[in-house]
């Protein structure tokens, strides 16, 4: 009887240490389970890529015109304000026509009396008369000289009243009526921004990426929700000695005239294109000693530490050239939290 009292407890006892071995295994098991890191992941696919080249540039008019007297005289009639909007061949200035008028009036007259002395002599000396071929010569060169100061004081006239060069707007306006206006005098700016360039700086180590045609856009902080299109009109000869850079040119339509002169753009240029290459989150890389380098997961729940050279970088995104094939699966959130080789939880698992 107490040989089976004794079996009967020992029983009991190794029962109860079965259950709290397998009980401690399962916490063991949940506790690993519970330490492991969540990643996301993505598949590494080939894609088209655009690497970008961009800087600030300065928008300029397409036209500007400073406009000038060109005769003497009080100045009239202004016809203009600044900012108003002028057409080509538009009057905007008049200045006193009297002295230019009499004096056309003068020289019509003479040219008048010069022609028909000319005209007289002429039919004679045809006839083989007593004119002599001085007397011809004199009243040609009279005739002549008479046609041109007809012409020059024409001319005075007609300048007398000064017109747009150009369609465009007024931004100065320099005379005002009853001032008096000589050769030289400035009397209005002019600018056509129907059109405008945007001036830029193109890195001498890049330049060969770019050429006449190469398209752009451009941003404003005026106009944060739109984009405005372009391409490259000019580029210079010259490197600028200070900062290496060629002086170029983008133009660009400006129908809405929301462009303005002087105001600063941000500006980006094509400089490569890419049919396809292998392109990851910027923020996937991470830095490592031995430098750049990537986490990509293996055998569904392992992480393995790839090395990798990255090319082009463009925003978020960044080409790597190698080390990484398509087909790989790219660690992209979590990478910072895990150690090369360990188990990971995928938590975007289809």
């Amino acid at each position: 009887m107490k040989h089976i009292f004794l079996f009967g407890l020992l029983f009991a006892l190794s029962s109860q240490w079965g259950c709290s071995s397998s009980e401690q295994a399962t916490a063991q098991e949940f506790e690993t389970e519970q330490q492991l890191v969540n990643v996301k992941t993505e598949p590494v696919e080939a894609r088209a890529f655009v690497e970008y080249y961009q800087t600030i540039g300065v928008i300029k008019p397409n036209k500007d015109v400073m406009l000038s007297c060109e005769v003497s005289g009080q100045i009239e009639k202004v016809l203009f304000e600044k900012g108003d909007r002028v057409k080509k061949g538009a009057i905007l200035v008049q200045i006193d026509r009297r002295l230019s008028q009499a004096s056309y009036e003068e020289a019509k007259a003479g040219y008048e009396l010069a022609e028909s002395n000319f005209q007289r002599l002429k039919e004679l000396y045809e006839q083989k008369s007593s004119i002599s071929d001085s007397e011809y010569d004199a009243a040609r060169f009279n005739r002549d000289m008479a046609k041109a100061r007809l012409t020059q004081t024409e001319t005075l006239l007609e300048k007398s009243e000064i017109r747009s060069p150009i369609n465009g707007i007024v931004v100065n306006k320099f005379i005002e009526i009853g001032e008096v206006a000589g050769p030289g005098s400035p009397i209005a700016q002019l600018i056509d921004i129907q059109s405008v360039k945007i001036e830029i700086g193109l890195p001498e180590n890049e330049i060969g990426f770019f050429h006449i045609g190469s398209s752009a856009t451009a941003t404003l902080d005026g106009y944060p929700n739109e984009t405005f299109s372009g391409a490259i009109s000019y580029i210079g000869s010259q490197v600028h000695v200070g900062h290496r850079t060629f002086p170029a040119e983008i133009k660009m339509e400006n129908p809405d005239i929301k462009l303005k002169s002087e105001m600063a753009a941000k500006v980006k240029l094509v400089k490569k294109e890419y049919e396809s290459a292998i392109v990851v989150p910027k923020d996937a890389v991470l830095e490592t000693e031995n430098g750049k380098a990537i986490f990509v997961l293996i055998d569904g729940d392992v992480c393995q530490l790839k090395s990798v050279t990255l090319g082009a970088l463009q925003g978020n995104s960044v080409i790597v050239q190698k080390g990484l094939s398509v087909g790989d699966i790219l660690i992209t959130v979590g990478q910072r939290d895990i150690v090369d080789g360990e188990k990971v939880r995928v938590m975007d698992r289809k």
